[in-house]
């Protein structure tokens, strides 16, 4: 709501944007304001017309804009949403490693470790019923953790980047 000058009549709209930031005086977002109201005044009704059809664009514009960025906002907010419940996902199912077995896979950084696994989690491993996935809430030393085939499916879906390793894929 426009704020009350020392006249008693408010400014309205940018005048009184103006005035409030310190930008001009009262007196100055006065003037303009006459100024302003002159000219349109002089304005032909195509001028008007030509002006009101321009202000319109420019509106149209600015709802178009502030559309997209709540789209986007919103995507990214869900994306975050999955991305916390694939963690918590991962942070339940993923099975102890550790064994005499070693199953190299490719990190996401191009470098090629390994992760000591059972003879169970190998076999389940080459067969496709688990997988390696990127884990990076897991804490310590632990990068990537095996899971199996059922969220791997699920994480393939919203995640695929955090796969690391799958045999069953296609299948």
């Amino acid at each position: 709501m426009p704020k009350k000058t020392k006249k008693g009549k408010s400014l309205g709209g940018l005048a009184d944007a103006l005035v409030h930031a310190g930008v001009a005086k009262e007196s100055q977002a006065r003037r303009a304001q006459h100024e302003r109201a002159a000219q349109e005044r002089k304005m032909t009704p195509a001028e008007r017309e030509r002006l009101d059809e321009e202000k319109r664009e420019r509106q149209s514009a600015e709802r178009a804009e502030k559309a997209e960025a709540d789209r986007q906002r919103e995507a990214t907010r869900v994306n975050e949403q999955q991305r916390e419940r694939n963690e918590q996902a991962i942070l339940a199912k993923r099975e102890p490693v550790g064994g005499p077995r070693r199953w190299f896979f490719v990190a996401a950084d191009g470098r090629v470790p390994y992760l000591d696994v059972t003879e169970r989690q190998q076999r389940a491993l080459a067969d496709g019923d688990a997988g390696i996935v990127d884990c990076a809430g897991c804490g310590g030393d632990e990068h990537a953790v095996v899971v199996d085939r059922d969220l791997l499916r699920r994480l393939l879906d919203s995640e695929p980047e955090r796969v690391r390793a799958w045999n069953g894929a296609d299948s």
